[in-house]
This record gives structure tokens, C-alpha cells and sequence, in this order.
């Protein structure tokens, strides 16, 4: 005879969900964004492999163009050979209180513009440099976004003492390629880099938003597009 389970039994049986604020971003810099940036925070070494303070991240969607075949009185959706997919995506990060962030990013754009003397760019690369098999898709000039969301139940937030991936409560920064899903963008460049906001009215935390382009991605099914 089966069992009736009530309704509270079956939310609590119904298993955990993922959660929205469980990610973390990591940002791959090129060195010369940094030997450029001339980064100014006390006892920081430039390094660059960076984990930062963005407020969210909504993966760019990828979906196939349609269009309407219509026959007497009915009408379907057939799909055309071309993807609609933008490859640029939008971050928005919180300011450090030396302004080091908004340095990065403003070097990291005059690789292709520079607002301030009107000069851009509209190769990638270094001149004359000379890339792996002659592809300019392996070049030091591009960096790399990963996004890493957790994808397993937590269990035990008292016992949170290892990394191993799925068992146990998180614990900052714990999050690796084991217990995680996962975006990675390719050949990445600033396109373009928001400014601070200054008022006498409030004190708010200062934000930017920063507009990335980017080449290869590779979804967390494996997929590179």
C-alpha cells in the first residue's frame, strides 16, 4: 500500500537548491595590463590571477535564430542557421578604496582605446609578435573570465573543514572545479569601463561596470563555441 507523504515531508525530502549568491568569479589578467595599471594599494603584490567582488553575473545566452513557415491556416517556428549570441558580457565590481580596480580595468581597455587622446586600435595582439602556430587567439595580450557555481548539496555546516567537493558545509573561498559548474571566457579584452559616481548626498559603495569582449567559451556541458 503507498505511503501518503504529507506535504511538509515531501519539501523536506524534495532536496536542496541551488542558490544564487554561491559562485565565484575568477579573472586571469594579462602582465601587461598590470605593468601598465601602475597599481598603488599598500603591500599588495600585482598578481595576475584575481578573485573580485562583483555584485552578480548572468552568463550571455545562446540560442538559435528562428523563423515563421506559414501553410492555410497554421504557422510553425523552423530554426535557421545562425546562433544569436553576442560574445560580450557585463560585470559590475565594487571599488577598492584606492581606486587600484578602476586603474586595472582603465589600462586593460587602452589596449584597444584611449578616451583621453582619442587614439584606438583595431588589431588584436602585439606588433609583431610572434604567437604558438601563428594564432592570435594564443597571445599573452587576451585574459580569461571563469565562473565557477557550486553544484552540491551542502551538508553540515559544522563540519566544514575540507575541500573535498561535495559532503560537507562550504567554507569561504572553498569552491574548486570538483564541486562546481562551470563558464570560461576566452581571448578576453575590455570594451568598455564605467565611472565612478561621486554625490554629497549619500555614501554609497562605489561600483563600476565593466564591458568585456571575448572569443572561445566553454560552457558547463564541455561545449567550446
Amino acid at each position: 500500500m503507498p505511503v501518503n507523504k504529507s506535504p511538509v515531508t515531501a519539501l523536506l525530502g524534495a532536496g536542496a537548491d541551488a542558490m544564487s549568491n554561491l559562485y565565484d568569479m575568477n579573472l586571469t589578467v594579462p602582465q601587461w595590463v598590470l605593468d601598465r595599471a601602475q597599481l598603488s594599494a599598500p603591500g599588495a603584490e600585482p598578481t595576475t590571477q584575481l578573485q573580485l567582488r562583483a555584485k552578480g553575473f548572468t552568463p550571455p545566452e545562446i540560442k538559435p535564430q528562428t523563423y515563421e513557415v506559414k501553410f492555410k491556416s497554421v504557422a510553425i517556428e523552423r530554426v535557421k542557421t545562425q546562433l544569436d549570441f553576442k560574445r560580450r558580457t557585463e560585470v559590475e565590481f565594487r571599488l577598492d578604496s584606492v581606486y587600484d580596480l578602476y586603474r586595472l580595468f582603465k589600462a586593460w581597455q587602452s589596449g584597444v582605446a584611449v578616451g583621453a587622446s582619442g587614439a584606438v586600435a583595431n588589431a588584436f595582439g602585439f606588433e609583431g609578435e610572434d604567437v604558438p602556430g601563428g594564432d592570435i587567439a594564443n597571445s599573452d595580450w587576451f585574459g580569461l573570465l571563469e565562473i565557477l557555481a557550486q553544484a552540491t548539496p551542502l551538508y553540515d555546516a559544522g563540519n566544514a573543514t575540507n575541500n573535498d567537493g561535495a559532503s560537507q558545509g562550504l567554507g569561504v573561498g572553498d569552491l574548486n572545479t570538483t564541486n562546481s559548474i562551470a563558464w570560461a571566457y576566452k581571448q578576453l579584452f575590455v570594451i568598455e569601463v564605467g565611472e565612478p559616481k561621486f554625490s554629497t548626498e549619500n555614501a554609497d559603495l562605489q561600483t563600476i561596470k565593466v564591458v568585456f569582449g571575448f572569443g572561445e567559451v566553454t560552457d558547463p556541458q564541455g561545449n567550446d563555441l
